[in-house]
């Protein structure tokens, strides 16, 4: 059996995105929208997840769709006297339970894998696969919790303690230094700005291309993830 397959890739990436968007971040992750008429709220649904920004809800629907699960995105609004757009994305019921046993399976197993403290060669395809979930890993924090960039230093808020653990570790195993800092409701994760690609490029297993070229590069230039033939 093979360590690592494009479905887990996909799922791991699929559930890191839902856990990065957990209530708690600060303020200005979010991007106001004022109007001269209030707009009403669309009615609460049970989403899967809410985001901030369009392209972390299309990544998440683009993941789950990958793995066969019927998901959309749909916008609606938000907050009080200041009006901001949240993205909401939701699963069909039928697929609903299967997907959700999806996602804990992945998040358990991608975490277990990240955070595991037994030696491995540099060169050893495990070392490797650590890596490629460390992105994907990487991949979701950028898209969801990025900051504005501080002397020169690329900060993504994060409000869930397991994906900061998560995030600083694959942010090592990639070989990049991290820090920590509390903020109010999240914690922030700095890395180096030139680090970004080093952290967010990877290739799904048998897939040949990367799955993502850059968390931050235009929506046009974002491939499709490809899973390996069953």
């Amino acid at each position: 059996m093979t360590f690592l397959t494009s479905t887990f890739v996909t799922a791991f990436e699929a559930a890191c995105l839902i856990r990065c968007a957990r209530p708690g971040r600060p303020a200005d992750t979010r991007r106001p929208r004022l109007t001269d008429v209030p707009r009403i709220a669309a009615p609460q649904t049970d989403a899967v997840a809410e985001f901030d920004r369009e392209e972390a809800a299309e990544r998440l629907t683009m993941l789950l769709a990958a793995l066969g699960y019927h998901a959309r995105s749909a916008e609606r609004d938000g907050g009080g006297v200041r009006r901001y757009a949240v993205q909401q994305v939701t699963i069909a019921e039928p697929d609903r339970v299967a997907a959700d046993r999806m996602m804990v399976t992945s998040w358990q197993r991608g975490r277990q894998r990240l955070l595991a403290t037994d030696p491995l060669g540099s060169t050893s395809p495990q070392a490797a696969h650590r890596v490629v979930l460390a992105r994907a890993a990487w991949n979701a924090g950028v898209l969801v919790g990025r900051l504005r960039p501080r002397h020169s230093q690329l900060r993504i808020g994060i409000a869930e303690q397991d994906m900061v653990a998560v995030l600083v570790r694959a942010a090592r195993l990639a070989g990049v230094t991290s820090s920590v800092s509390k903020r109010s409701g999240c914690f922030v994760i700095a890395v180096p700005e030139q680090a970004t690609s080093s952290l967010v490029s990877y290739e799904l297993p048998g897939a040949g291309r990367p799955a993502r070229r850059h968390a931050l590069s235009a929506r046009q230039d974002r491939p499709t993830p490809r899973l390996a033939a069953a």
